[in-house]
């Protein structure tokens, strides 16, 4: 399921070297406001919780998280 990006709530965090900000939910594309970019994270094989790829969207299981520029 995914969600309108202006009715969920998110954590300010780093990516790369970036300021983000991060949701565990998937959130619709074309809900996400001009300026930003929307990408998903999937999670390690072990469900540990390790980030170990981002892409502009993914089957896999996820978390995501959106970007300025």
């Amino acid at each position: 399921m995914r969600y309108q990006a202006n009715e969920l709530r998110y954590e300010q965090v780093t990516v790369l070297e970036k300021e983000a900000i991060f949701t565990e939910l998937r959130v619709l594309r074309d809900s996400v406001p001009k300026g930003f970019s929307r990408y998903e994270v999937r999670h390690d094989d072990e469900c540990q919780g390790n980030p170990v790829e981002i892409a502009k969207g993914m089957l896999e299981e996820y978390m995501e998280v959106r970007g300025i520029g």
